[in-house]
């Protein structure tokens, strides 16, 4: 059965994925609104983004990636685990930056009797932004999440905190 690509509103750590994504800078920097809700989120999530940064070589590389392990008790439930992937502002690197987030989470999901769902942010989104910059960027990340789910039988969430970045995504995954 091919996995799909969703397009849902809401918060990305309140998600019930197997695996999620996050977005960082360069300089695996830890600022920022999402950082700070991860950190809420997720308890080990700090010291494992601590841990990430020193042994990344800085400036990292765009779609750089890191698997962050969270350690749940058992029967606790999902996610079992954080993808923190390097993303910039250059369009040229939207797909890849979404590709290599979900190799990277496809490597460490155990499989069941349903499809595994990954759940990523709206890369290169920021607070907003002009719409037609927005669905320049949401058309490759949709493309490269739905080849990726076609071929690897896993569901994608894109997750959108605004209504802007809702209907750039939306937009793309009907173009796409």
């Amino acid at each position: 059965m091919a996995g799909l690509v969703h397009i849902v509103p809401g918060d990305l750590t309140r998600i019930d994925a197997d695996v999620i994504g996050y977005s960082t800078d360069r300089s695996m920097s830890g600022s920022g609104l999402m950082h700070q809700a991860f950190v809420d989120a997720f308890p080990d999530f700090a010291e494992a983004f601590r841990d990430a940064r020193a042994c990344a070589g800085l400036p990292a590389a765009t779609g750089t990636c890191f698997w962050l392990p969270l350690r749940r008790p058992p029967g606790s439930g999902r996610p079992t685990g954080i993808v923190v992937t390097v993303a910039t502002g250059r369009l040229t690197d939207d797909a890849v930056v979404v590709e290599n987030t979900l190799r990277l989470a496809a490597e460490h999901i155990g499989r069941t009797g349903r499809l595994p769902l990954i759940a990523l942010p709206t890369y290169l989104a920021g607070y907003g932004g002009a719409w037609h910059q927005m669905l320049g960027t949401a058309t490759p990340q949709v493309a490269a999440a739905t080849r990726f789910a076609q071929d690897h039988d896993v569901d994608v969430a894109f997750v959108a905190f605004t209504d802007a970045t809702y209907d750039a995504w939306t937009a793309a995954r009907r173009e796409v």
